[in-house]
């Protein structure tokens, strides 16, 4: 059921993890950190937006719709800075660019994901389609939650810890 989710989160993913590669390292990094700032900005912008322009008369939908939008017109500009940056700066890491620029593209793919999976759950109706596929969908959920990440940091912590040591 959340197989297009999937798809999705694939395909954003392997776009900008190939374009990073190509552009290096510090483009890269200037578009992460821009991504993380925007997803923040738009987290705390979209509801009043959403609330003093109504496209659609569900709120909920309303709020997601300014959600996606906010964040793919607030990104363009951070791509353009990272275009910028790369040649400005001048700096490289040599044969490490590309990789590290996949690696920042990976990270900013993860964001850009969190930004349109989490924009259309916020829109979807709680027991519709869109929500059952987002809800159902493997990587849907690690998007929005990083279960994964959060297990692997909490099994990490844990290392030398026994429980007649506690």
């Amino acid at each position: 059921m959340g197989l297009w989710v999937d798809v999705l989160i694939i395909f954003i993913t392997g776009v900008i993890v190939y374009v990073e590669s190509k552009r290096g390292f510090i483009p890269a990094l200037t578009e992460f950190l821009g991504v993380c700032g925007i997803l923040v900005l738009v987290d705390t912008i979209d509801g009043p937006v959403a609330r003093s322009v109504a496209v659609f008369s569900r709120p909920e939908t309303n709020v997601a719709f300014f959600h996606i939008l906010l964040f793919l017109v607030l990104c363009a500009p951070v791509v353009m800075l990272g275009s910028f940056m790369g040649g400005a700066v001048g700096l490289s890491v040599e044969s490490f660019d590309a990789i590290l620029g996949a690696l920042c593209g990976f990270a900013a793919a993860m964001v850009v994901c969190r930004a349109i999976v989490g924009g259309l759950l916020m829109g979807a109706a709680t027991g519709g389609s869109v929500y059952a596929s987002i809800t159902t969908s493997a990587l849907g959920r690690e998007v929005l939650y990083y279960e994964t990440w959060h297990n692997f940091v909490d099994a990490v912590t844990r290392i030398g810890v026994y429980p007649e040591n506690e």
